[in-house]
């Protein structure tokens, strides 16, 4: 029985181990517009590529740790996002302070806006 419990534990670990390995790089992302979203979680965004200077269209899923303020909505504008993807979860994690994200804003401190339905 303690052989069962030794082999289980150890296997749970290096489930962990193979988790926290398998975590793709941060992403760090400038001036980047929301374009919709989906739910609490699922943003439709986009980014300027710096090579080609079109805007790259993207979807995220937050990771359900943390939940994106009601301000992130279609139009505003995200000085700075900066996530970790992790791909088992199939989400971006946000939460620690190292990560995360801020919103354009105007002198009143209200997000900058522009107009979602032209995109180019």
């Amino acid at each position: 029985m303690l052989l069962v419990v030794a082999g289980l534990s150890l296997g749970m670990n290096m489930w962990q181990l193979h988790r926290e390995f398998h975590r793709q790089q941060f992403v760090e992302l400038h001036d980047v517009r929301v374009l919709g979203r989906t739910d609490d979680f699922v943003f439709q965004m986009d980014v300027e590529d710096p090579d080609t200077h079109m805007r790259t269209p993207f979807m995220i899923r937050f990771c359900p740790d943390y939940k994106p303020t009601h301000e992130i909505e279609a139009g505003v504008i995200l000085n700075y996002l900066k996530y970790e993807r992790h791909d088992l979860d199939n989400c971006s994690e946000i939460a620690p302070d190292s990560l995360g994200y801020t919103l354009r804003r105007d002198e009143h401190a209200r997000p900058v806006r522009f107009d979602a339905t032209h995109t180019n």
